[in-house]
């Protein structure tokens, strides 16, 4: 009932966020707008009382969102990046006082970060971006205990993300940078025992930012 109720009443709140969601032939997503009172209020008070349900049902969601565009004759499957105000919104629920709980919080990193079967994904999982890496990051400085297969699924995506058309941006990316360096120093001891290390240090010597230094330093410490 829970779930129902959450995924009926409570998602499409946080969906009106995020102007695209009307128009997903927008070019431009925008900041949306931002997250009443009320909500805000519901939401803490879901995520002390009912935080896996609501992780299940509103926040892995929100932030993995896809839509179906009809255009012509075809129909075309489009991810919904998650607002400025949705992403701050959410950030809200993974620290502080009335905070997620661990184990939401791990759950939370698993689903955004699915592990693969026979070569295919279970779901595409959660594209980095500006307003989504600090997301990872707050989950990840909660240090939540996460299987080994979920870490070395992070270290793949570190290595992904710096080998693909957004290598500029990454990077040059302090937030990526932070995530980098969050995983390395919360989770050394897994990534070690995964045998990620070879490649993460590869991906740290291509960072173009003043963490890069730190990372690899920590890195070689393992």
């Amino acid at each position: 009932r829970a779930k129902a109720f959450l995924h009926s009443f409570v998602l499409p709140l946080m969906e009106q966020m995020n102007p695209i969601v009307s128009d997903p032939r927008a070019a431009r997503r925008g900041d949306g707008k931002p997250a009443s009172r009320l909500l805000s209020a519901l939401l803490a008070t879901l995520a002390r009382d009912r935080p896996i349900e609501l992780v299940e049902s509103v926040i892995f969601p929100i932030l993995t969102m896809t839509k179906t565009i009809q255009l012509k004759e075809d129909a075309h499957v489009r991810s919904i990046e998650p607002s400025r105000f949705q992403c701050e919104l959410i950030a809200r629920l993974l620290q502080g006082k009335g905070a997620l709980s661990s184990t939401a919080i791990a759950l939370l990193i698993e689903l955004l970060h699915p592990l693969t079967s026979e070569k295919k994904p279970l779901h595409r999982g959660m594209e980095w971006n500006d307003n989504t890496m600090p997301l990872v990051t707050a989950c990840l400085n909660r240090q939540p205990i996460l299987d080994n297969r979920v870490v070395a699924r992070l270290a793949d995506a570190v290595s992904h993300n710096l080998t693909t058309d957004l290598k500029q941006l990454m990077e040059k990316s302090i937030k990526f940078s932070n995530l980098f360096h969050t995983l390395v120093t919360k989770y050394g001891a897994q990534l070690r025992a995964t045998g990620k290390i070879g490649r993460l240090i590869q991906a740290a010597y291509t960072l173009k930012t003043f963490m890069s230094k730190s990372i690899t330093t920590s890195l070689k410490k393992l």
